[in-house]
């Protein structure tokens, strides 16, 4: 979806970009008009493999069935990861199996509460890149960047997302040219250096723990706005 102009110069405070249609779907159901009935089909959902596996093979026929369907996905699959062969929880935490990270309340709570922030909050459903270049006029617009670990189709995003096919130097040409501040987080690689460097981004190696509970190096990149 293409995004306006007129809308991004009258945006004051957050702005939110997805273009995965589930995640949307969640996004959109939360911030723009169904976040009661959302909060409560969770709390009251009978979670089961069964249950499970039935809401996961419906088709969804509507925006709250499909964030549903997402966000049920999101819980039971092994560290959240819902791109195509991803598996369930088995064991999952204490033993508690696909209820290990499913906690009704906690999610209703904070559906509720991200509710209560809607007028501080747009959402677009749109390529990332896409909204970056629409803001990067602006020098007082600041951005935080996350895309898929992967360059040139290879790497981790490929295994954890469906949209996982990032230009990576379109990224750092976009990058070089916002005005605004931006800080940015990705993966450690010869490529990821090479580009950042190019468009004049100070480079951090930190280390992370994974899903797995292993450690790895990752960067994490900023860039001040323009003075």
């Amino acid at each position: 979806m293409a995004v306006a102009a007129d809308q991004l110069e009258r945006l004051r405070t957050l702005g939110l970009a997805e273009i995965d249609p589930d995640v949307s779907a969640v996004w959109e159901v939360v911030l723009n008009g169904q976040a009661t009935t959302f909060a409560k089909q969770i709390r009251d959902f009978p979670l089961s493999r069964s249950t499970a596996a039935e809401v996961i093979a419906r088709e969804p026929t509507d925006q709250l069935s499909r964030a549903f369907r997402c966000l049920l996905l999101n819980r039971i699959s092994r560290a959240g990861v819902m791109a195509p062969g991803a598996g369930w929880l088995n064991r999952g935490e204490d033993d508690h199996g696909i209820a290990s990270r499913w906690y009704p309340k906690t999610l209703s709570d904070r559906i509720t509460l991200t509710n209560a922030l809607r007028d501080k909050v747009t959402f677009f459903q749109s390529d990332g890149l896409q909204v970056l270049k629409k803001f990067a006029k602006y020098s007082r617009a600041v951005a935080f960047v996350d895309p898929p670990y992967v360059v040139n189709g290879r790497g981790a995003g490929r295994r954890l997302y469906a949209y996982h096919d990032v230009n990576c130097e379109e990224l750092f040409r976009i990058v070089k040219n916002f005005r605004g501040g931006m800080i940015i987080t990705y993966h450690r690689s010869v490529v990821v250096q090479r580009l950042a460097k190019a468009a004049g981004i100070q480079r951090h190696t930190i280390t992370v723990r994974t899903g797995h509970t292993r450690f790895k190096r990752e960067l994490i990149m900023y860039k001040p706005r323009h003075q």
